[in-house]
């Protein structure tokens, strides 16, 4: 993300989004699958920041028809990912500059033609620099990089959408202003998520 963009590098000055179709999934597959995301915080960031990280980004992929099992796995020896498994991990960079902040917040690790994503990766120092410049939450930004991440694991592709939550660029305007609609799936990126889902079997919609 950038100022950033999750999967791919995006600038500082610019932002992502959300969808309002949900597929619909029986309810068997509501009842016996489940979508789990583990966070790992490998960066020392602050408890209530993590937490409030945490509760963002359920609420963003919940708005989605989403139904997932989110782990803190920060402070948990017990909590190794299963197969299947989506693996956020927080990370800190030493020796950032000046103008580092402009640079893509994290990345996603995925395989389009296997269609497989199980992993990405988050630079803490990049959010809390696009924060402070832009004067928005760090918590709210730092939980919309994430769920804009486990939007590419789920879709299996670094590509971006040109609205909402998986757009390419988040700029400065774009994080001060607050506005909902750019922080949520929009409806192409929702209907893709919940057709990703169905294929895997992996999730359900509310």
């Amino acid at each position: 993300m950038t100022l950033s963009s999750a999967a791919c590098p995006v600038a500082a000055a610019v932002t992502l989004v959300a969808t309002l179709v949900v597929a619909s999934v029986s309810p068997a597959l509501a009842q016996t699958n489940h979508l789990t995301i583990r966070m790992y915080d490998y960066s020392a960031v602050d408890r209530r920041v993590r937490t409030g990280a945490v509760d963002e980004a359920r609420a963003i992929v919940d708005d989605a028809g989403v139904t997932a099992d989110w782990h803190d796995c920060s402070r948990s020896e017990l909590c190794a990912p299963e197969a299947g498994d989506l693996v956020i991990r927080v990370v800190r960079e030493t020796g950032s500059s000046e103008l580092e902040w402009r640079r893509a917040l994290g990345y996603s690790v995925v395989d389009p033609g296997a269609r497989t994503g199980m992993l990405a990766t988050i630079y803490i120092n990049r959010v809390e620099d696009a924060a402070r410049h832009a004067g928005a939450d760090v918590a709210l930004l730092l939980g919309r990089a994430v769920a804009h991440e486990v939007g590419h694991l789920i879709l299996h592709t670094n590509e971006h959408g040109n609205h909402g939550l998986m757009r390419a660029i988040w700029t400065e305007d774009e994080m001060f202003r607050n506005t909902h609609d750019d922080w949520v799936f929009a409806s192409p990126e929702r209907t893709q998520i919940h057709s990703a889902l169905q294929r895997t079997g992996r999730s359900a919609a509310r």
